[in-house]
């Protein structure tokens, strides 16, 4: 009975706390998405009465780092505490796409319950006429005009059923399979949806009633951002237009709608603490060498924060001790028009900009491995322009031609891209039969080798060409590579590499080629092209 008592007393208790507590519903106003993860800004206004109480923000996603929760308002009054939490026994809103579901669901379920009634009374029909096909009696004949007149009517109203039955099972199936569908898609959302919602508790303190406007930002798991670009080419005397966009996607529970959105390139996990350099102590026989803390040593230069970090906003509100949490500086860019980017796990690509940026163009082959000459792109001054790492869609003269990848870690000042094959420039690979032979020197073995290049071109244009092949390079001391012929080329003895740089006319054909000898080993086995 004691305990009946006590339960039915703490029930009670915890209902009067509950009601006690005053929820404030907000609105995500501005998102600043990182590369891993994104910030919320929610706002609401409330009246608050006079004296000690309590606010619950609610409504929140679960998904929210608690450790981030900053808290702002204006007001004259005292923020006493800022508490956040999971409430598990009040369940998430169903999303507009899992409420939309549920309905067509019901929809498909009474659109079937209806068919398949026609269907059981179309059965019912059929086999109330099977049962009575029989005409006459024992002791009359049969007449033959009724009987006639009933196999009519048996032929036509049996075809008319069995007919009706067919396009209802045909209807249903679909049907079916849409309620499948319907299914399978319910059952993804189910599968990611949360068990809580978050909340922040806000005591406050206020001396008069007074009309408060709050300001909550936190941290969110579940949302990001990267790069993608569409570089277009119109005319080769112009520079390229480089598209500069970004692919968000969020699954945090949380539509945004109607939101002021801005893609940071930052990352407010990573750790901000610069590292230190201490005294390095060496022992004898210490089995690795360590920095130790001399006694007594303590980072009491470095700011501690608490879990939660309020931040004072604007005028009036005063809160009861407070730690400030001061951001480093990113490359930030703030969308211009308001978005809607739902919480469903979609790509949503945002326009960031559009940058205009100087390019060389140059034909480019290496006929060692591709007989096709393809037009090249070489953009420079890039770096100014906070661009990540990403794919680029390629157009030419308004057509797509293929994607390349931007790798930002590893370019240069200059970027390049490829643009596609010109059949404009034909260009032929030949071994050149006369510079082949094979001979033996003492203990060596002497090859030769020739390649001649041919190329032509059939565009009006004043594009260089930049034709590439090799030779090989030696790695050790017994194979002698001795390049014997590459007029006009570039040769880098590092790589191997011979480059020519040719300027073609309309109509003009050019010859070129190289030479060399690999000497090695009579019992070596080289194989050469």
């Amino acid at each position: 009975m004691n305990k009946v008592l006590l339960g039915l007393f703490l029930s009670c208790f915890t209902f009067f706390s509950l009601s006690a507590q005053k929820e404030l519903e907000t609105t995500i106003r501005d998102v600043t998405v990182y590369l891993q993860t994104a910030q919320i800004t929610r706002t609401g206004k409330m009246n608050l009465p006079a004296g000690r109480g309590t606010i619950v923000l609610t409504g929140l996603s679960p998904l929210l780092d608690q450790s981030s929760v900053r808290l702002g308002a204006t007001g004259d009054f005292t923020i006493l505490t800022v508490n956040p939490r999971n409430n598990y026994l009040t369940a998430p809103t169903d999303s507009p796409e899992y409420a939309g579901l549920v309905a067509e669901r019901e929809r498909l379920s009474d659109l079937l319950a209806r068919e398949q009634i026609k269907l059981d009374v179309l059965s019912e029909e059929e086999k109330v006429l099977l049962a009575n096909k029989s005409i006459g009696g024992t002791q009359t004949g049969v007449d033959v005009d009724a009987l006639l007149k009933v196999s009519q009517y048996m032929r036509q109203r049996l075809g008319e059923i069995r007919l009706e039955r067919f396009d209802i099972s045909t209807n249903m199936r679909t049907d079916q399979e849409k309620l499948k569908q319907v299914d399978q898609q319910l059952n993804e959302i189910r599968k990611t949806q949360q068990k809580s919602v978050s909340e922040v508790v806000v005591q406050y303190q206020a001396d008069r009633a007074v009309n408060a406007e709050f300001q909550l930002m936190y941290l969110i798991n579940g949302a990001s951002w990267s790069a993608t670009y569409d570089l277009r080419v119109e005319d080769l005397e112009q520079a390229v237009d480089l598209s500069y966009g970004a692919i968000v996607t969020q699954s945090t529970g949380e539509d945004w709608k109607n939101i002021k959105l801005t893609l940071s390139t930052g990352n407010p996990r990573q750790q901000q603490n610069a590292p230190r350099v201490t005294t390095w102590y060496l022992n004898p026989n210490q089995p690795y060498a360590r920095a130790q803390q001399p006694a007594g040593y303590a980072y009491d230069d470095l700011m501690q924060t608490s879990n939660v970090v309020v931040t004072r906003e604007e005028v009036e509100a005063d809160f009861a001790g407070a730690d400030v949490s001061v951001n480093l500086t990113n490359t930030e860019f703030k969308v211009r028009l308001a978005q809607d980017i739902l919480s469903n796990g979609q790509q949503y690509r945002v326009l960031v900009d559009d940058y205009e940026l100087p390019a060389d163009y140059q034909y480019y082959a290496a006929p060692k491995y591709d007989c096709h000459v393809y037009l090249t792109a070489r953009v420079t001054d890039w770096r100014k322009y906070s661009l990540l790492p990403g794919p680029v869609n390629l157009f030419f003269d308004g057509a797509y031609v293929g994607k390349s990848q931007l790798s930002t870690g590893i370019a240069t000042d200059t970027l390049v891209f490829s643009l596609g094959r010109d059949e404009g420039l034909t260009i032929e690979r030949e071994r050149e039969d006369k510079y082949r032979s094979r001979r033996f020197l003492g203990t060596k073995t002497e090859q030769k080798i020739g390649w001649t290049i041919k190329v032509q071109k059939s565009r009006k244009n004043d594009v260089p060409l930049i034709i590439e092949d090799q030779i090989p390079v030696s790695t050790t001391d017994e194979i002698e590579v001795e390049l014997d012929q590459a007029k006009g080329a570039t040769h880098d003895p590092t790589t191997g590499k011979l480059r020519w740089e040719l300027d073609l006319k309309f109509g003009e054909q050019k010859e070129i080629g190289f030479r060399y000898l690999v000497k090695h080993p009579k019992n070596m086995n080289i194989f050469l092209e």
